[in-house]
């Protein structure tokens, strides 16, 4: 039971970051397990299940998220091609639609360009309906199977390995340069690493590709913008050549989180030394007044009188 109630959780995270309607009910289990193997960044598995998904009778609601996280799922892998199809197939179904403002930049750039092509196609005449004839009733939908065939379902695939993520210095400061080191698994063949600041208005995450240069772990530099306090957020997918996930660390919705110290205020602007600056000078120059003071001698000269 306990499962089950965050495997719901989770589909309705899902279905808000996809921009469905509040409200919207996803009944298909295929759309519910492909959408659920997304947000486990099975991307490969999130395809072959919606793409199956197609085939059944779905709702507006469905349909817009079979191929909003088709198309996410594609850009994961690497096939923006196949993505653009999705978001374009998806533009024409809801013209409204809108990413969700934490998009990547990648998954934004496809989707934008698969909107420019469809607003640049010739605009369809509608169909004239005859004057007489009755308005056709919708089509009843399919009831859902209880549960997903069990032999429409490929096998389960082995968890991912956990990506290993250490920083160096250990202790990150704001404004600071630091890289990040990764340890993937082996046969990793690119790593996505996505950043942004922690705490309120941390922004959109930054994705970056880093590649294996022959050392054991992989590296990452950050910029000192990059870094201020409370932390610095992070989520990473590491990816065979065949683009399967073989390694994580974090989620989206669930980052690393690692802590950043703000930086120490430096000497020369720090009130209190110019006070104790100041003291030290005018202790010294009194101390220098009653020294001359003391020591200062004093001749009398005597003259005869009548000389």
């Amino acid at each position: 039971m306990q499962s089950g109630r965050w495997a719901g959780l989770i589909l309705v995270a899902a279905v808000g970051l996809l921009g469905a309607p509040a409200g919207a009910a996803i009944e298909s289990p295929a759309v519910r397990a492909g959408v659920a193997a997304f947000e486990a960044l099975d991307y490969s598995r999130a395809v072959w299940l919606l793409d199956r998904a197609r085939g059944e009778s779905l709702t507006t609601e469905e349909l817009t998220a079979t191929l909003a996280t088709l198309g996410r799922a594609r850009v994961a892998l690497g096939d923006d091609d196949g993505a653009g199809r999705d978001f374009e197939a998806l533009v024409r179904l809801a013209p409204g639609f809108a990413l969700e403002r934490g998009a990547s930049p990648r998954i934004r750039l496809v989707f934008e360009a698969a909107r420019a092509r469809v607003a640049a196609e010739p605009a369809r005449a509608p169909t004239s309906a005859s004057p007489t004839a009755a308005p056709a009733a919708p089509a009843a939908r399919a009831p859902s199977p209880a549960a997903v065939d069990p032999v429409a379902v490929p096998p389960e695939r082995a968890a991912p390995a956990t990506v290993e993520v250490r920083s160096e210095p250990a202790a990150l400061v704001g404004g600071r340069a630091a890289t990040l080191v990764l340890e993937a698994p082996p046969g990793t063949a690119r790593l996505e690493l996505s950043t942004r600041r922690g705490g309120t208005g941390g922004g959109d995450f930054r994705t970056r590709t880093v590649f294996p240069t022959g050392e054991p772990a992989l590296r990452a530099q950050l910029d000192p913008a990059e870094l201020a306090p409370p932390s610095l957020q992070l989520f990473a997918v590491a990816l065979s050549p065949a683009g399967a996930i073989v390694g994580q660390a974090g989620t989206p919705l669930a980052p690393v989180e690692l802590p950043v110290a703000a930086a120490p205020t430096p000497l020369h602007r720090k009130g209190w030394l110019w006070g104790t600056l100041a003291a030290v000078v005018l202790a010294g120059s009194a101390a220098a007044v009653a020294a001359a003071v003391a020591t200062r001698s004093t001749t009398l000269t005597i003259v005869p009188v009548g000389l």
